[in-house]
């Protein structure tokens, strides 16, 4: 529609110019033509004639480029590509290996832009300073940068307080070049502490005078979200569940987890909504939540193993009675919804513990196999993963520890996803 658009413009660009050159003819042509009572040329008929229908194509292309030209300048969207929930808590920096340390985030950016925006989460009972925050190259996996810094800012300060108990705090709309590819942020906590959240794969803390040292299955700073101003046109899917969502079990600084790896697959931005523990009864702000996140049209809900683990749902109609109106207010929403099928848990101590527990999953997902026509998609995750000689648990290659999937395991599941959706 952009070229098109452009197409037009440069074509009623040409007829102005056309209408000039008659607009001029015409007072050549005026001047052996009559004069009238007024004092004013009259055309001869033919040439005014011309002039009218070539007035008439002017003002409709007119129209038409001031709508094709408003929706090029208008191509470029807000995508969130960054975002984390279930904190846990503050965290010290003396956690972090140094009081003193800058904290590096490595972020996938999966789409070019142009503008950055950051999202600060607040505590219930902590207050927080950002000493500074800003983006940069990623040289490699080891925590290493390369290239220019780019600040981000808050109300035009590289600091900003970030009192508890108060509202989101957003930073100004930065204007930063960055590129898809692997991305660094950086953080500075003047407090010594921030918010941390568990993370299937890590971060990076960086001494005063030292190289970056790799820290394992947490994730700290206030940054809840990051969105970016990007022309790319493909929208935003996100990936609700818990730790297997999350990616536990997957090796630590590889983001080789599920959503990673169906981003990479279909080439479009994923977001991982996945928090550890998290439950089915603990879904009903999943609606309001999404529209929060920008870009989004596509949601992967997988969720339910916790429940049948605590005993906090006993039946299939508990969990229909829970996900079904979650599954129809996204779709209300505009949104498309896909479910997807409970993984096999036998061989985990819990979950063997009680037979009645495979029954219920083996209910849950034939309620789920069912919503075919109610959501856009079923993704068969258990089908997928479970041992054909022992449907209740997962094929030895695909498992970490019967319960989470491996590496080959949640790069099954992305296989299995992104075959789902591009149907």
């Amino acid at each position: 529609m952009i070229a098109r658009g452009v197409a037009l413009h440069g074509f009623f660009v040409g007829l102005l110019s056309a209408a000039s050159l008659v607009q001029s003819s015409q007072r050549i042509a005026l001047l052996g033509d009559s004069i009238n009572e007024a004092g004013s040329f009259t055309p001869s008929g033919s040439l005014s004639t011309i002039i009218s229908l070539l007035r008439n194509w002017l003002a409709v292309l007119a129209v038409v480029g001031a709508v094709t030209t408003g929706q090029a300048q208008q191509g470029e969207t807000w995508k969130t590509v960054f975002t984390k929930r279930g904190f846990c808590g503050p965290m010290e920096m003396a956690w972090a290996g140094s009081l003193d340390a800058t904290l590096r985030i490595p972020i996938e950016i999966p789409v070019d832009g142009s503008k950055v925006r950051v999202h600060l989460a607040t505590s219930h009972a902590d207050d927080f300073t950002l000493e500074k925050m800003s983006f940069v190259k990623a040289a490699d996996r080891d925590g290493h940068v390369e290239g220019a810094e780019y600040p981000v800012l808050f109300s035009g300060s590289a600091a900003v307080e970030i009192p508890a108990r108060s509202a989101e705090i957003l930073s100004d709309e930065m204007e930063i070049p960055l590129t898809k590819g692997l991305w660094i942020l950086q953080q500075k906590y003047a407090t010594q502490k921030c918010l941390y959240a568990y993370d299937a794969d890590g971060y990076f803390s960086v001494p005063p005078e030292g190289e970056p040292q790799f820290k394992k299955h947490s994730l700290p700073g206030n940054v809840s979200q990051i969105d970016i101003l990007s022309p790319d046109p493909r929208p935003v899917i996100v990936c609700w569940g818990d730790s297997i969502t999350q990616g536990y079990g997957s090796s630590a600084g590889t983001d080789h987890r599920y959503p990673s790896l169906l981003g990479k697959s279909l080439n479009q931005p994923v977001v991982n909504l996945g928090v550890n523990g998290d439950q089915a009864i603990f879904s009903k702000g999943i609606p309001s939540r999404i529209t929060t996140l920008e870009g989004a049209e596509t949601v992967i809900y997988l969720m339910g193993i916790n429940d049948i683990l605590t005993g906090s749902i006993t039946t299939a109609k508990e969990y229909e009675a829970l996900v079904g109106p979650v599954l129809d207010a996204v779709k209300r929403g505009g949104r498309r919804f896909y479910l997807g099928t409970i993984l096999p848990a036998k061989g985990h101590e819990k979950f063997d513990a009680d037979p009645a527990k495979e029954n219920l999953r083996q209910e849950i997902n034939a309620w789920i196999r069912d919503q075919s026509g109610r959501a856009d998609g079923v993704i068969d995750f258990d089908e997928a993963l479970r041992d054909p000689s022992d449907p209740a648990k997962m094929k030895e290659e695909f498992q970490s520890d019967w319960l989470h999937p491996n590496d080959a395991g949640y790069r099954k599941m992305a296989e299995v996803a992104a075959k789902v959706l591009q149907n």
